[in-house]
């Protein structure tokens, strides 16, 4: 017996078999946290989808605004140099009434709908976020919001930037706040200009 208690010790166990113990539960624990790595790990849908919200790419289409068909039912379209069409929606169809004619940069949402009422062969319609005016009959267009600062005038785009306007006309001097457009150079008074949103 004696022998035995040697061999065995106090415990009843054999020397190793608290290492192999040991082994054993680490490598359980290991396969467990393996498992529940590998659910962690996996991302859920939709993450990192390029459709995500902060990487987002607005489309951009450039062209000339014109209204097409009779009232009540004409539409807003918009020409590109290629003469591809595209219907115009969403919540700036006002301000880009008010720039029929005119060359423009807009920036939204390409559509798959078809709206056969723009084009005899149908245009694609295209959700308008914002534009820019960039030019009018082959000429030159800026246009911003209108400030005035020490009796000088000013455009702030939609960056931020500044452009001064020192030959503006008399008839904006009182649009102040007002979203603005001036055909040119800045230089000399403009050769066409008008008001595409209003103060509010």
């Amino acid at each position: 017996m004696a022998s035995n208690r040697s061999t065995i010790g106090a415990t009843g166990r054999r020397p190793g078999f608290a290492r192999e113990l040991l082994i054993a539960v680490t490598g359980v624990t290991v396969l467990v946290a393996g498992c529940r790595r590998a659910t962690v790990d996996i991302p859920a849908k939709g993450s990192g989808d390029a459709s995500a919200p902060s990487t987002v790419v607005p489309d951009t289409i450039r062209g000339v605004i014109r209204r097409v068909g009779n009232d009540p039912l004409s539409v807003l379209v918009l020409q590109t140099k290629l003469g591809t069409v595209y219907s115009l929606r969403g919540a700036m169809l006002e301000s880009l009434a008010k720039a029929d004619g005119l060359d423009v940069m807009a920036q939204g949402t390409k559509t798959d709908q078809l709206d056969r009422s723009a084009s005899p062969r149908g245009a694609l319609v295209f959700e308008v976020k914002q534009f820019f005016v960039r030019g009018a009959d082959g000429q030159v267009a800026t246009d911003g919001i209108l400030n005035e600062q020490g009796g000088r005038y000013f455009l702030v785009n939609m960056s931020g930037m500044r452009t001064d306007v020192p030959f503006l006309p008399r008839d904006l001097r009182e649009k102040i706040g007002s979203w603005v457009f001036l055909v040119g150079a800045l230089e000399k008074a403009p050769n066409a200009y008008g008001v595409l949103s209003e103060r509010k």
